[in-house]
């Protein structure tokens, strides 16, 4: 989704400034204008920065981004000013640091965080830059700084457990696995017409014993591409929301990803509405902090029902994906009007919920890899003791032959 910087004047005649995601131009202008702001300037954001095309693509590891916004996060508790913040970043030897000097000085100018960083172009997760739009629009910085170095924290633990989970398994694959499936696909063929007196009967013999071999190999292959595959869709800026999309409405892959996503929208929800942000904007915003595009979408079509009259909690319940949990909030808030107490302990439980299906993953996949290699393994013997059958019936036939000769 696009993001647009604008400028201009609210309704009192003070001078504005910010940024807002929207599909299109018109949609940015609609929603300027119910905020009473003027616009002199209206664009999308392009990227300035020159950076590698892998830092366009790929972007950075969590324990970077978690690092990043770690230190923003006590610099700003600190009472740091964020451009000094982030000239601290710059002159520190990470990945980030050309990203933080170019936004240093794009603050210290006037530009708001969000644009100075979509300004560089860098690869960031599709839900950090609508999460530091809800801080500006808010005004915790505390909060929202907050929040995404813990997110960060806790994804880069999760991949240590993975790594450390799967090594045993990438080095089976390896080590073990792939050298004899090559051997056996690449160059047993030309072994055996070698050392057989018929080449033509040890082809036919190849390929009745071991020509299911070579599919094993493609299947393995096209199992890794999967895994890089997944990889680079989870990382590029323009089909990332895409597919979380798709792996949300996978079975039991799915659901920590719904958690996630579920308790974005309701803590950035419960954030802005504590700040006064009118319940449209508000359903706009915490849509679009959710990483996910089919919830953003929703979201935006109930914006549209709130506008003309409808109650906020039955917008929000024809939004998919969100759980009973902050249905009932909202439904609960709206009464006691207290909603975004009850936001923000919603999306907490959901929160512990993802992280501890997450958590489980790492032990998931590694009986799924160990269970793949045993039937690897297993198959490879039948293949072998079906080869050794066979070349035994193969001679005990022409022993007959030659006899009765």
């Amino acid at each position: 989704m696009p993001l647009y910087e604008w400028q201009g004047r609210d309704l009192s005649g003070q001078p504005q400034r910010g940024t807002l995601l929207a599909e299109t131009l018109s949609e940015a202008q609609e929603r300027l204008r119910e905020q009473g702001i003027r616009p002199s300037l209206l664009r999308p954001v392009r990227p300035r920065l020159r950076l590698s095309w892998y830092a366009k693509v790929a972007g950075a590891r969590p324990s970077v981004l978690a690092q990043f916004f770690q230190n923003l996060h006590q610099s700003v508790r600190a009472g740091v000013p964020l451009t000094e913040a982030l000239e601290l970043l710059a002159r520190s030897p990470t990945p980030l640091s050309s990203v933080a000097h170019y936004a240093a000085k794009r603050v210290q100018a006037g530009v708001p965080l969000s644009q100075a960083l979509a300004e560089t172009g860098f690869a960031l997760p599709p839900f950090v830059l609508p999460i530091l739009q809800a801080g500006e629009r808010s005004g915790k910085w505390d909060e929202t700084l907050g929040y995404l170095a813990h997110y960060f924290e806790q994804e880069h633990r999760l991949w240590l457990i993975t790594w450390g989970a799967l090594m045993g398994c990438f080095g089976c694959y390896a080590g073990c696995l792939l050298p004899v499936l090559l051997l056996i696909v690449f160059w047993l063929p030309n072994i055996m017409k070698a050392i057989s007196p018929d080449p033509q009967w040890a082809e036919q013999f190849y390929q009745r014993t071991f020509g299911p071999v070579r599919y094993l190999l493609w299947g393995l292959v096209g199992f890794l591409a999967i895994y890089l595959l997944n990889g680079f869709l989870h990382r590029h800026p323009r089909w990332a929301l895409w597919w979380e999309g798709v792996k949300m409405r996978l079975p039991l892959i799915g659901l920590p990803l719904q958690r996630h996503a579920a308790a974005r929208f309701g803590r950035v929800l419960a954030m802005l509405y504590e700040a006064g942000v009118s319940p449209s904007e508000s359903l706009l915003l915490a849509g679009q902090a959710s990483g996910n595009l089919t919830i953003a979408k929703a979201a935006r079509l109930q914006a549209e029902r709130l506008k003309k009259g409808a109650s906020f909690s039955s917008a929000v319940s024809a939004i998919p994906f969100l759980p009973h949990t902050v249905l009932q909030a909202i439904a609960i808030g709206e009464r006691t009007g207290n909603l975004e107490e009850g936001l923000k302990r919603a999306a907490e439980m959901l929160e512990q919920e993802a992280w501890a299906a997450k958590t489980a993953k790492p032990f998931v996949l590694t009986l799924v890899y160990y269970g793949i290699i045993v039937a690897v393994l297993g198959l490879l013997v039948y293949w072998s003791l079906r080869s050794l059958a066979g070349l035994y019936l193969e001679a005990w036939q022409w022993v007959k032959e030659a006899t009765e000769m």
